[in-house]
């Protein structure tokens, strides 16, 4: 919400003082919101192997991020550009809200033993 707020701030004609600082918060509030929510969890068996997997992806589409930046606002605009990156975190949230399991309240342990199990099953 946070990067379509971005985005059609900047469809107003005249950036205001005010509009200044609602785009200052809505860009601080889009990386908080990308930190907190999609925080990297391993079972404690591969924590240190998955961890260091996570980080450098999780890095790689920083970088992505930073070197496709400045390229799509000289070739497509602003508003454009937010509403591309705002599409991708569209498509990420479904893709973990559909094929994630939910492990709010659960042990390390316990998420995996689930996980064994339902490997098992499969």
């Amino acid at each position: 919400m946070s990067l379509g707020v971005l985005s059609l701030a900047y469809l107003l004609p005249a950036l205001s003082r005010i509009l200044s600082w609602i785009m200052c918060f809505c860009l601080v509030l889009y990386i908080a919101s990308f930190v907190a929510s999609f925080g990297r969890r391993s079972s404690p068996r591969i924590r240190g192997s998955a961890m260091s997997v996570c980080s450098i992806l999780h890095c790689s589409a920083d970088l992505l991020v930073s070197l496709t930046f400045f390229p799509l606002i000289a070739a497509i605009g602003e508003t454009a550009t937010f509403w591309i990156y705002g599409l991708i975190a569209i498509g990420t949230f479904v893709f973990v809200y559909l094929l994630m399991p939910e492990t709010r309240g659960r042990s390390l342990e316990r998420i995996e033993v689930n996980l064994s199990e339902k490997a098992a099953v499969t």
